[in-house]
């Protein structure tokens, strides 16, 4: 009885692992694109700031 509640707790305890593991992936993803957007937009800016010169 003992055995099959510690089997349970460690086997929420992986689900929860996993999901978090996928969300923080999720999430890495996300700032990436994030962060390539506004790479791409201060160049744009950039750029129309040279042209404007």
């Amino acid at each position: 009885m003992a055995n099959e509640f510690v089997d349970k707790i460690k086997e929420g305890a992986t689900e929860a692992f996993d999901r978090a593991k996928e969300f923080g992936q999720k999430a890495a993803d996300k700032a990436g694109q994030l962060g390539d957007a506004a790479k791409e937009k201060f160049e744009d800016v950039k750029e129309n700031l040279s042209d404007n010169k």
